[in-house]
């Protein structure tokens, strides 16, 4: 019994002395492990650069992680050593601080001019556009005179700053134009008001000269053509106004109104769609729309299309406009109610002509036809709103035969 107590306690021993030889092999190697990447860092006062910077901070961060996690550590001549490491850290985070940050604005800056370069490719813009590129050039411009001297970065930011300040003042150039020709479109539309079309023409074609983007411009000019009953050219412009800008409804339906006025149901109807669908919310559009499904005998549709009108006029400040909307579509369902062989017979037995019956059209498409509502003309955001009155309206009355 003695001897296997003797036998467990020297094994006891070889165990404890064992680990005590693992310990102190795994403290020697944190110890070496530390130094040689602290060796790598050199003098931290003397350090300069992001990339210099960088490495020493994430050397540093090794051997204290080294020395931290050294099985029994820390001892007293190891929390010396983690003690002036994490020194060293501190200072280096310091230096490193201010280069990440110009780094940092660096990098924003040259994202942001690709972005301003992207957005004005493919010439001619809207002033939208331009203004949004001249922003940008300017941040961006900004962005790299805050780059401090001292930073490793301020080189390359300067190498950026000429190319930058010329593309800067090329969009300006542009932004100035755009800005001018907005004016010309207002003094246009002014002329507009006045009744002084040809004048009107003439001014609107500069501010298209100067901003060929400029869908307003087309607008007012194919208005002003068809005041003078240029109708191909208020059709060309528009067309243009279309291919500048077709994600706006303004332009269809514009086309849309001037097709109408000219008897050309089915263009007109393929516009006033297509309006529709970019703003679902215009009640004039489905008034309008409306004259053309009655024209083409679509009175379904046309019953349809007032009755959307009357809902949407149903909180506005133009009750008049509210009540034909619904006396339209009223009027509408009225007919589509006649019984169509009775109405035969009926003819018959007074002697009427039945091949071709000549109805009387509803009084309210007759009170639309005279009051037809024009769409307002947008100018661009801080310019003077000019609208299309109703007694400066192109529509004209049309009196045409149907089939009941």
């Amino acid at each position: 019994m003695a001897n296997r107590t003797v036998l467990g306690v020297s094994i006891a021993i070889a165990i404890v002395a064992g680990a005590g030889v693992w310990v102190k092999q795994q403290q020697q190697e944190a110890i070496a492990q530390a130094r040689l990447l602290t060796d790598s860092v050199g003098a931290v006062e003397t350090l300069s650069g992001y990339d210099s910077l960088s490495a020493a901070h994430d050397h540093l961060q090794g051997a204290i992680a080294r020395l931290e996690n050294a099985p029994k550590f820390p001892r007293q001549s190891e929390l010396e050593e983690l003690t002036f490491l994490r020194s060293q850290l501190q200072v280096v985070q310091q230096k490193l601080e201010p280069e990440q940050k110009a780094r940092q604005n660096y990098q924003e800056a040259i994202t942001r001019a690709m972005s301003a370069s992207q957005l004005v490719q493919n010439p001619p813009h809207p002033p939208a556009v331009w203004e949004e590129a001249q922003r940008k050039w300017q941040q961006t411009i900004a962005q790299l005179e805050s780059i401090p001297q001292h930073s490793s970065t301020f080189a390359e930011a300067q190498g950026k700053l000429k190319g930058y300040r010329d593309n800067l003042a090329v969009v300006s150039q542009y932004v100035m134009r755009s800005h001018q020709a907005v004016e010309l479109n207002n003094r246009g539309m002014e002329k507009i008001q006045a009744g002084d079309y040809s004048a009107a023409i003439v001014t609107l074609s500069q501010a298209v000269e100067l901003n060929p983007a400029l869908m307003e411009a087309y607008l007012n000019r194919g208005f002003a053509y068809a005041a003078m009953d240029s109708h191909q050219s208020a059709l060309s412009n528009y067309t243009t106004a279309i291919r500048v800008n077709s994600s706006s409804p303004e332009p269809y339906y514009f086309r849309g109104e001037e097709y109408l006025q000219l008897g050309r149901f089915e263009e007109a109807l393929t516009d006033y769609n297509k309006a529709i669908d970019l703003d679902p919310n215009r009640a004039n559009a489905y008034l309008d729309r409306g004259l053309i499904h009655y024209q083409l005998d679509h009175l379904e549709k046309a019953a349809a299309d007032f009755s959307k009108a009357a809902e949407l006029l149903n909180h506005s400040q133009e009750p008049a406009l509210k009540q034909l909307a619904f006396n339209l579509a009223r009027d509408i369902r009225a007919t589509l109610e006649v019984d169509p062989v009775e109405t035969e017979q009926s003819a018959t037995s007074s002697s009427m002509v039945a091949e071709e019956i000549e109805p009387e059209e509803p009084e309210t498409i007759i009170l639309y036809r005279q009051r037809r509502v024009k769409a307002n003309y947008r100018s661009l955001p801080s310019t003077v709103t000019r609208s299309r009155s109703s007694s400066g309206s192109r529509s004209r009355s049309r009196s045409r035969s149907r089939r009941r």
